[in-house]
């Protein structure tokens, strides 16, 4: 029977996306959009169903990955045009590939007039202007190398053609490490059909998918050299050093692989600490000299980079139960007790307590298969608190629900393209407005599925045997 479903919940996917890329834009056509996308995260979870007892060969993976790029086709032959960051992409990209520094001036900058002239149509349609650039470097050249020689008219798509090849490679790259692993390498299918993902990257060409990437072929290295006992694993520590270079969420890892590695045996925890330590340290470091030789250098990245960590604030799920008391009570006025800081801090601080416990909670398994499982509690308990959760942040999750399953998660996913409900207001009038049923339709299921899931996982372990 599963073998039935398998491929039909794929042609439901793929006839679903179709649908909504053939009507246009998802502002346009919101309700008709969000149903398809709606109907596809159902078939989506049919198919994660049906994984489960496929077995594993050449041909099943041929047909996971082939119908990945179909989906991908389908998304980038249309445009969604669910987000607007990609024309902000190829502006900065534009600028590194003249050897300018999108950190050190904003786009409205006086600096920068003639370039506003140059690419006036990627100006026009650029969000947030006045502020610099905030996206970490290894980003800004992969930017830089796909708009080079690119008109303005064809950018905007050869990066979603990039960028959809990157999240087209985390499918095969998790393919090999569900086979490694022994768990069914069809259950790849939770990334390389999932709907959200192949809308965030083939359809809005956010540049997430090279970070993903990065980090999942950071833990197939380390699964590599626990299989054949090779020393160091510093292959490793070099792609968490440069997947931290498109986004910082890699570095959340590197703690852990310190101590995977280590306890290999082959070199003691000390000896692990600093390999990894200048491994990621010279990536980074490579990564942040190549920025002084553009002109401006990275004089105002901090400018950038703080407008986003405090200004920012969207859809969350977890983050307002502790930024609304707070605001009641502090104001928004800056400072040391500024709401906004305050609200971030708690956030910083329950993360680094799911740190702990991700940390104690993978003690006995220190190997580079539990890697797994602390990326997947740090990504998540990143998601729950964030003050921004934008959809295609949920993606960052995906790859790990392949070893980690979580209804609480996977209903997420799904529900996720409601998220872009007030995008249609937005593109009209500027003001984003969320609506009143969101939050509740997205986050009690959530919170719900997760106390099952909780209690579940507790009633299934083992107790002790009776005195």
């Amino acid at each position: 029977m599963s073998r039935f479903v398998f491929p039909a919940a794929w042609a439901v996917i793929v006839g679903a996306l179709g649908a909504g890329s053939a009507l246009g834009t998802l502002p346009e056509h919101r309700t008709a959009w969000l149903v398809a996308l709606l109907t596809a995260g159902a078939a989506w979870v049919l198919a994660l169903r049906a994984a489960r007892a496929i077995p594993d060969s050449k041909r099943w993976e041929a047909f996971v990955i082939g119908g990945a790029i179909v989906l991908r086709l389908v998304l980038w032959l249309g445009d969604p045009a669910t987000s607007d960051d990609i024309h902000r992409y190829v502006w900065e990209g534009g600028l590194v590939a003249e050897g300018v520094s999108p950190y050190a001036h904003a786009p409205d900058s006086d600096e920068l007039a003639d370039y506003r002239t140059r690419w006036a149509n990627v100006y026009a349609e650029m969000n947030n202007r006045s502020v610099s650039a905030a996206y970490p470097p290894l980003a800004q050249a992969a930017f830089a190398v796909v708009v080079a020689g690119a008109s303005d008219a064809s950018a905007a798509r050869a990066l979603r053609g990039f960028f959809a090849l990157c999240d087209v490679a985390v499918g095969v790259v998790l393919v090999a490490c569900l086979r490694r692993t022994g768990r069914g390498s069809a259950r790849a299918v939770v990334w390389a059909w999932s709907p959200l993902v192949a809308l965030e990257y083939a359809g809005a060409g956010h540049f997430d998918a090279l970070g993903v990437l990065l980090l999942v072929a950071a833990i197939w290295s380390f699964l590599r050299a626990d299989a054949s006992s090779s020393p160091g694993g510093r292959a490793g520590f070099v792609l968490l050093g440069a997947g931290m270079g498109v986004k910082l969420l890699p570095a959340l890892l590197v703690p852990f692989a310190w101590r995977a590695t280590a306890a290999r045996g082959d070199v003691s925890m000390r000896r692990a600490a600093l390999v990894g330590s200048a491994w990621v340290a010279t990536a980074l470091g490579a990564l942040l000299c190549a920025l002084l030789l553009l002109e401006g250098g990275w004089t105002g990245i901090a400018r950038g980079v703080s407008a986003y960590a405090l200004r920012w604030e969207s859809f969350n799920l977890g983050f307002r139960l502790f930024d609304t008391p707070i605001s009641a009570v502090l104001e928004r006025g800056g400072g040391v007790f500024d709401a906004r800081r305050v609200a971030r801090g708690v956030a910083f601080a329950l993360w680094v307590a799911t740190g702990v416990y991700a940390w104690r909670r993978a003690s006995a398994g220190r190997t580079a298969e539990s890697l797994f499982a602390a990326a997947f509690w740090m990504i998540a308990a990143f998601l729950v608190l964030t003050p921004t959760l934008h959809p295609w942040y949920l993606t960052w999750l995906v790859p790990f629900l392949a070893f980690c399953p979580s209804r609480a998660w996977t209903y997420v996913l799904v529900v996720a393209p409601l998220l872009y409900w007030p995008l249609t207001e937005w593109r009209a009038h500027g003001v984003w407005v969320e609506p009143r049923w969101l939050w509740p339709v997205v986050t009690l299921p959530f919170v719900a599925l997760a106390l099952r899931d909780r209690l579940r996982s507790r009633s299934d372990s083992p107790r002790p045997a009776s005195p």
